[in-house]
């Protein structure tokens, strides 16, 4: 798996409709969790949801600081993805 801008370092779920991965920010050199979009189903309903798990996330850390705090949303012919911090 390669992501732009990021250094995939481990695996952490590699199941069901999306794959979580430790990273590195090559930017910074911050650890980030990455949560990628299946390759297999990349419809509009499953890519509606990642959206919608990234909305929560942002008004989630908005009321913790134990919450995942998202920094990116994005979309790309190939990968759909949540960055966190």
């Amino acid at each position: 798996m390669s992501i732009p801008g990021f250094r995939i370092i481990r695996d952490f779920q590699d199941s069901g409709p999306a794959k979580i991965y430790g990273a590195e920010s090559l930017a910074d050199k911050l650890p980030v969790l990455i949560k990628v979009q299946s390759c297999y189903d990349e419809s509009q309903h499953k890519i509606d949801a990642l959206n919608n798990d990234h909305m929560v996330s942002v008004d989630l850390s908005l009321y913790s600081d134990h919450a995942l705090r998202p920094i990116d949303f994005r979309r790309s012919k190939e990968l759909t993805y949540i960055v966190y911090a």
